[in-house]
């Protein structure tokens, strides 16, 4: 049996004398966007956006992008792509319908347009995330089915990071 004599040294926890926690990135574009006055202001401080579309991640959510006044309000009311399988030509006819440097002015990213990235599922690579730091946005998806749509839809892999 161990005597409390024979027990280790207990050390007290001295927070006086402790550092102060650094506040999470308290000049960077989080800090930025938190201390903007309003969600008007949060989108000015966004743009342009370079949306990292992941496969299998919402292609849908280009929608949402091109229905939203902040980020493309030449957009028609209602401009939508059509849900399919295959993708890569609906998606095509959309973004030539409606391009986004007609209806998006401003808001979208010169290095990573919706026209090249999301077609193409390209990835964002250390260059074009220099390129676009502060602006990237992206959809994602429970992993799992996230997986079990690629299966069904025989899309397998990120195509290239540049």
């Amino acid at each position: 049996k161990v005597q409390a004599s024979e027990r280790a040294p207990r050390f007290e926890r001295r927070t006086d004398a402790m550092p102060s926690a650094p506040t999470a990135a308290a000049s960077g574009p989080v800090a930025r966007l938190n201390a903007a006055a309003d969600a008007q202001a949060r989108l000015a401080l966004l743009r342009p956006l370079a949306w990292v579309h992941v496969p299998k991640c919402g292609t849908s959510f280009l929608n949402t992008l091109y229905n939203h006044p902040g980020i493309c309000p030449s957009a028609p009311a209602g401009a939508k792509l059509p849900s399919s399988r295959d993708f890569l030509e609906p998606m095509t006819h959309f973004l030539e319908q409606y391009p986004e440097d007609m209806y998006c002015r401003g808001s979208i990213s010169a290095s990573y347009t919706f026209m090249w990235n999301s077609r193409m599922h390209v990835g964002i690579g250390l260059s074009l995330y220099e390129a676009n730091k502060g602006h990237a946005i992206t959809m994602l998806r429970q992993p799992e089915q996230r997986i079990i749509s690629s299966y069904h839809d025989h899309i397998h892999d990120w195509r290239s990071t540049p």
